[in-house]
């Protein structure tokens, strides 16, 4: 085999690792929940900023172009962080306790998404199991599998806590519909908040 033919194959395999990260990496449209968000908005813009193992973490364009030239060096080491922990601790131990989400689920994808945006004070995130249904059932349905932060913590220690939360709901919603089960909202939010004890 030429050396020129080497190279092409190396190239063309190049290209393929990074096809998924092409695929995800322009500007994207989320429907989001006006009740949470902090305007009451109902889309925003996002991009993808960091790339994790098991998670695309998307961050608002609007909330991004907020933050100072210090603001966004913090800002990137603590979506670096978050997102090593959620390789390394949140991902592997929650799913090892309640279950897998649903893989490579309604986007073909087996990595889920994690949108960081604003939301309102009270609120550290949420998860929309309407994103786990197609568009025709679910009209605002991002058809992912996703879960929601709010921006404003995104410097916080509490971050990987709120993540760690909204991927259980995730997980528990994949459990249930495989089973055919429904459940008290407060056994899901009580699931949700023990999550951090096996972390």
């Amino acid at each position: 085999m030429s050396k020129q033919s080497k190279l092409k194959i190396i190239f063309i395999g190049f290209l393929f690792l990074l096809t998924p990260f092409i695929a995800q990496a322009a500007e994207v449209e989320f429907n989001i929940d006006p009740s949470y968000d902090y305007l009451g908005r109902s889309e925003i813009t996002a991009f993808l900023y960091q790339l994790g193992s098991n998670a695309y973490f998307y961050v608002e364009d609007a909330f991004y172009q907020t933050l100072d030239t210090d603001q966004k060096k913090e800002f990137s080491q603590a979506l670096k962080n978050l997102a090593q922990e959620f390789d390394e601790n949140i991902y592997p131990k929650l799913r090892e306790v309640f279950g897998s989400e649903w893989n490579p689920g309604i986007d073909n994808d087996e990595k889920i998404t994690v949108l960081i945006t604003r939301i309102r004070a009270e609120s550290g995130g949420y998860f929309n199991f309407g994103d786990e249904y197609p568009k025709i059932q679910s009209p605002r349905s991002n058809e992912r599998e996703m879960v929601y932060l709010n921006a404003n913590f995104a410097n916080s220690p509490l971050i990987k806590g709120f993540l760690a939360h909204e991927f259980t709901h995730l997980l528990t919603f994949n459990q249930n519909a495989k089973r055919g089960w429904s459940e008290a909202i407060w056994l899901n939010e009580a699931r949700a908040e023990a999550a951090s004890v096996f972390l």
